[in-house]
């Protein structure tokens, strides 16, 4: 397409009142990959960056109507074990009529240059392996932002629920409601980039733990994010249209597979933190089966979570049945040392997949 000139587009600031173009915008657009994706955001787009923390949007407007968007997140970082502030870039989208217009470029380069003048030095974002859309912008587009280097490869596990209840001779697992949030802290410090989280990220999780001998050896916050965003399925691989079709018709199958349609949402239960002491990874384990069965009582498609490749856990969560996805994270770097910068990158990252 054509470059749109720039006395044909107002890129501003986005307020409540952009609130039905912005879901129009999100119904419009997608995540290209081996599966693809559309995420929306009803009935509320703004309350999942609310939940986040400090957010600003950015939106391109062209005779009344939205045609791109992006956002910047003010979030509280562990890097190197240390909490800082880092800026989660996210929501990047050009409708498909006006890609390759350099709207796009606009809008990442007016949120870059606010956020840096009101002090962001870290920007990270999140990434489908395969979405060559998006890919495209990180090969020299953006010329007047600093590179955009790439950081860890995640596995996302889309883990199939189980049937199976699962009971431990060895564990008292419960869950609770007085949980001491710092053992999710301690574990995220070990990571050279994760989230610190502050507690009331947790209202809304359910967390069963592992006990021995009365003292708690492994735990995991199960949390839906159906009321914050609405994950569409809208491709797959050409070998799964015929299990989902099957599935679909035969009763055995859909009994214990329950797949997504084409189309349709995909209801998701997330891993959004975990704890393990070392010499206790069984613990974990039956924690996952018993978040396994929980899935399938509570009819969600998947219980879901991303493992850095270069994570211990890898080889553990990989052992039960699921898909798999892959994505990357990157940053830009606009303030912070580069020897701190370079750690965080050859470091083990965690990414919260509920919300990011």
């Amino acid at each position: 397409m054509e470059k749109i000139s720039e006395d044909k587009v107002v890129i501003r600031d986005a307020d409540k009142s952009d609130n039905e173009g912005l879901l129009s915008l999100a119904a419009s657009s997608g995540m290209r990959g081996k599966f693809s994706f559309r995420v929306e955001r009803k009935p509320d787009f703004f309350r999942l960056l609310q939940r986040k923390g400090n957010y600003l949007v950015k939106v391109a407007v062209m005779e009344g109507r939205i045609v791109g968007s992006v956002s910047v997140v003010e979030m509280d970082i562990f890097i190197g074990c240390k909490s800082s502030k880092a800026y989660y870039a996210c929501d990047f989208r050009v409708h498909p009529d006006y890609r390759g217009s350099g709207l796009g470029v606009r809008l990442v380069q007016e949120i870059y240059h606010q956020s840096v003048s009101q002090g962001a030095e870290l920007f990270f974002g999140v990434m489908l392996l395969g979405n060559r859309e998006a890919a495209s912008y990180l090969s020299g587009k953006l010329r007047a932002v600093p590179p955009i280097v790439a950081g860890s490869v995640f596995r996302v596990f889309q883990i199939i629920p189980s049937a199976t209840e699962i009971k431990s001779s060895k564990y008292r697992i419960e869950t609770v409601d007085d949980f001491r949030n710092e053992l999710f802290s301690e574990e995220m410090k070990q990571y050279s980039f994760a989230h610190d989280y502050p507690n009331d990220i947790y209202k809304d999780t359910r967390i069963w733990c592992a006990a021995e001998n009365g003292v708690v050896v492994a735990a995991i916050a199960l949390a839906a994010s159906e009321e914050f965003k609405q994950e569409v399925l809208v491709d797959v691989p050409g070998y799964l249209k015929p299990l989902m079709k099957l599935a679909e018709q035969v009763k055995w199958i859909n009994s214990r597979m329950n797949l997504p349609r084409l189309n349709g949402n995909i209801r998701v239960l997330y891993i959004r933190s975990f704890y393990c002491r070392d010499e206790h990874q069984e613990a974990l384990r039956i924690l996952i089966a018993h978040a396994r069965n929980q899935a399938y009582k509570q009819q969600y498609h998947f219980l879901t979570v991303g493992i850095d490749e270069r994570s211990k856990y890898l080889r553990f969560f990989s052992s039960f049945p699921k898909f798999t996805l892959k994505s990357r994270l990157y940053f830009c770097n606009s303030g912070i040392a580069p020897d701190v910068f370079d750690a965080l990158r050859q470091g083990v990252s965690f990414v919260d997949y509920s919300l990011v």
